[in-house]
């Protein structure tokens, strides 16, 4: 049975090098974000990738794997490279290796670029040695199969290293294999651990947003997001008007029945020199506005058109509102006009009921008055005739 050891969590291991890579690409990411106005450049990033690769690779492995012998995600994890002989942290020749071998790296890719891009024309170019030729026109022949060879057997010996990674805990990849490098805890134990040599604080932050994450997820469906939009609506609109009430402008405090843009249009006129008028400025056929200030019609109406025509918003002389609409002086806005039901005194129906009492108590005098008349009248009436009577009989008796 095969002895198992575990020099540092193979969870650890397998994290540092994930957060290796992941600062590697951020770094490429805004490297590139650099000449992204630059991309037909001869040094550009677009052009030359495996180039500025290689810099960053030895920019980041000089200041961490070079200085203390621990990249950042290692660090990170509270680990460092160790030779397995010595138990010992990593020497210069080891970490000589490893730079090596990220300039052999490049080198094999640029290998890879160049035997893709060869063709017949380059083939047909004899050399002086044979051999070179020979060994030539077979890479030429074979170049996709020798590729394609090289990284299978690269893949599978990946593949049985990492399956006896997950078996002993040592030598994650294959260069730690290979070089007998080994990953070890910078303090064994953690507790005593003061952290100047690690810092937890991106671990930290990444479980601080996911509980929020979390949180917001479950918090979002039982929020009312309609009532909110409302109360938000007119939070935003009780502080506009509160704005707009505190606007003072010089034409504030004018009477009311003084209209502003006649005042104004004198001040104008005064100013450049020409001729103003001081007695006008009382409002003549009142209009008011939107914001309940009140104009001559022609003065308000001019002052639309102006709008109309330079398309800049003219405020209102009075207050500083926007002018949006205006309409006559006692009318409502669908066109009816407005009554004033605090003026009213006396309703309707009761006055139709005292003036049919006073036409009634009229009627009855005069009724009483004219009774006595009518007797005589009729007295007289009868006078006559029976004197008509008389005057009948008296012709009968001469006849």
């Amino acid at each position: 049975m095969i002895p198992i050891s575990y020099p540092s969590p193979r969870v650890s291991q397998l994290d540092a090098h994930i957060l290796d890579s992941e600062l590697l690409s951020l770094l490429k990411e805004q490297l590139a974000s650099i000449f992204q106005l630059h991309t037909n450049s001869r040094f550009s990033y677009s052009q030359n990738p495996e180039l500025w690769s290689l810099l960053l690779n030895v920019l980041v492995f000089k200041l961490t794997v070079w200085k203390s012998g621990s990249s950042y995600g290692l660090a990170l994890q509270n680990l460092k490279l160790t030779d397995s002989k010595t138990n010992k942290l990593i020497g210069v020749s080891k970490r000589s290796l490893l730079l090596a071998l990220l300039v052999g790296d490049y080198l094999y890719s640029k290998l890879q670029s160049y035997l893709y891009s060869l063709d017949d024309n380059d083939r047909s170019e004899p050399y002086s040695f044979a051999l070179f030729n020979r060994v030539k026109s077979y890479v030429y022949r074979n170049r996709t199969a020798l590729i394609s060879s090289v990284d299978n057997g690269f893949k599978t010996l990946n593949l049985i290293n990492f399956m006896l990674f997950l078996v002993n805990g040592k030598y994650p990849s294959l260069i730690h294999r290979a070089l007998r490098i080994t990953m070890t805890p910078i303090a064994s134990d953690l507790l005593r651990f003061n952290g100047s040599n690690v810092n937890f604080e991106f671990q930290n932050r990444q479980l601080v947003w996911n509980v929020m994450t979390e949180f917001l997820v479950f918090l979002l469906p039982l929020l009312q997001l309609n009532k909110l939009r409302k109360m938000a609506r007119q939070a935003l609109s009780t502080s506009k008007s509160q704005e707009k009430t505190t606007i003072i402008s010089p034409y504030t405090n004018l009477p009311l029945s003084q209209c502003a843009i006649c005042h104004d249009n004198n001040n104008q006129a005064a100013a450049s020199g020409m001729k103003s008028f001081t007695t006008s400025g009382n409002i003549t056929n009142p209009y008011v506005t939107n914001c309940g200030h009140i104009y001559c019609y022609v003065c308000i109406s001019t002052r639309f058109n102006a709008i109309k025509a330079s398309g800049e918003e003219l405020p209102c002389l009075r207050c500083g509102s926007k002018l949006e609409w205006f309409r006559e002086y006692g009318t409502s806005e669908d066109g009816t006009n407005e009554v004033d039901t605090d003026a009213i005194l006396y309703e309707l129906e009761a006055i139709d009921e005292e003036e049919e009492e006073e036409i009634g108590s009229a009627l009855v005098k005069t009724q009483s008055l004219s009774k006595p008349d009518d007797g005589d009248e009729d007295g007289s009436d009868q006078d006559e005739y029976s004197e008509e009577e008389d005057f009948d009989e008296d012709e009968a008796m001469d006849m």
